[in-house]
């Protein structure tokens, strides 16, 4: 059995051109993925329904459906998305991605969940958007991973001028004399607010990681 994937994709032979197509800027673009049609030496002997609900409900960080009208008609789509809804049920976040070819009903999916629309996008572009989505999603996991095990918060880059304006503020107060804690917090803001604005254009949206103890 394969090792966890990031992507796989489940569709209805109709679909395949489409999808082979997503399958390939998949490639280009270094994004590890299911496809059966790659898989043939690896089908070869398994027990398909235990092997593909495997890949569908425990292997893949997200699952895109290619609905269509053979989709929602067919023995093994419908066992393919069966696996996939099950995982569904137990991700705290997205996990079904729909690319519709038309607009047949999908018993289990819901009909307010957002979907890329294939009559209206290339292949390319949905393959493009699934890099991002995943480069988003992963890029969450690894800054909630850094604040678990490194004591990093994750730190909107439209706040490097809140800091600016409270350095500021806290340099035209006149401390007594003797209030060296003072001095050396604004020294720790000073040098935070340099390390930030030395982030690659920062722009609304943007996070940068930086550590809580710089705000002791």
């Amino acid at each position: 059995m394969s090792t966890q994937r990031r992507v796989a994709l489940s569709f209805a032979g109709e679909q395949r051109p489409y999808v082979t197509a997503v399958s390939r800027r998949l490639s280009e673009l270094g994004v590890d993925h299911f496809l059966a049609d790659l898989e043939t030496v690896e089908l070869w002997g398994q027990d398909l329904p235990s092997y593909l609900d495997h890949v569908y409900r425990l292997e893949s960080r997200f699952v895109i459906v290619f609905i269509s009208r053979e989709y929602v008609s067919k023995v093994w789509t419908r066992h393919e998305f069966r696996s996939a809804l099950a995982a569904a049920l137990n991700q705290p976040g997205p996990f079904l991605l729909p690319v519709r070819f038309d607009d047949s009903d999908t018993p289990g999916l819901p009909p307010t969940l957002g979907h890329l629309d294939a009559r209206a996008m290339p292949p390319e572009a949905v393959a493009e958007a699934t890099a991002q989505k995943l480069a988003q999603t992963e890029g969450q996991q690894l800054v909630m991973a850094a604040v678990d095990a490194l004591g990093y918060r994750p730190f909107p880059a439209q706040e490097i001028d809140e800091l600016d304006a409270l350095l500021r503020q806290r340099e035209s107060m006149a401390p007594s004399p003797g209030h060296q804690q003072e001095f050396e917090r604004q020294e720790r803001i000073r040098v935070l607010v340099a390390r930030l604005r030395s982030h690659p254009t920062p722009r609304p949206g943007d996070v940068v990681c930086v550590s809580v103890t710089s705000l002791l």
